[in-house]
């Protein structure tokens, strides 16, 4: 298959999102089930490439890249997220992804979901704290996301996951996005982000959306 013809099949299969669709990424396909979007993404910024967990792990934990507050200075709050795969077992990696990323900020460390009953619970939910165009004033866009960890068969009630101090700085918090279905968790995402404006209003990371993804019962044959 030459570079043109692999071009136009992964645009193809991009679009059959949010249906149930084959997502090649670097050589692994993913099943992806849902889509999980934002209610109250801010508009500035360029989308970065979709990454996924390695195939048959999901996301089990997240860090968020973020600039404290600047004071007169000009704040752009979250600028980056990070998923944290593991498999079923919670104990085989599929390593820590990442979407585009800003530049300002540094790491909170990262949190991860808890065990019930002896099993593991994966990341299928979440919301984003964003705050509204402030106009002539500074904007900071998405200041904090935060999830719901549930078990992967869907049986036991889920339960919040957050980075203290559970908030941002600026804005309110959106809509929760809708859950992954029963027997698939979050296994990638994308984010958008604003690159260095210089001299500009700088916002970094402005919204995100998140992939679920079931087994892949074809995945390794």
């Amino acid at each position: 298959m030459d570079t043109s013809t692999f071009v136009l099949l992964f645009l193809f299969l991009t679009q059959l999102l949010p249906g149930n669709a084959l997502i090649l990424v670097n050589n692994a396909p993913r099943r992806v089930n849902k889509v999980l979007k934002a209610s109250n993404g801010a508009p500035w910024g360029g989308w970065g490439s979709p990454q996924f967990c390695a195939e048959g792990t999901y996301a089990i934990g997240y860090a968020i890249k973020v600039e404290p507050g600047q004071g007169s200075g000009d704040d752009t709050a979250l600028n980056s997220i990070q998923l944290d795969c593991k498999g079923l077992d919670a104990v085989r990696s599929g390593g820590k992804i990442t979407s585009r990323e800003g530049p300002f900020g540094h790491w909170h460390n990262e949190v991860t979901c808890p065990t019930r009953n002896g099993a593991p619970t994966f990341l299928t939910e979440f919301v984003l704290q964003v705050e509204p165009d402030q106009k002539s004033g500074d904007d900071t866009a998405a200041n904090y996301v935060k999830f719901l960890c549930r078990d992967f068969a869907a049986l036991t009630y889920p339960r919040e996951l957050a980075i203290p101090p559970g908030h941002g700085l600026y804005g309110r918090m959106g809509s929760w996005s809708g859950s992954c279905p029963a027997n698939s968790a979050i296994c990638g995402l994308r984010t958008a982000v604003e690159g260095d404006q210089g001299s500009g209003d700088d916002t970094a990371l402005n919204n995100v959306t998140f992939y679920c993804c079931e087994e892949n019962p074809e995945a390794g044959k």
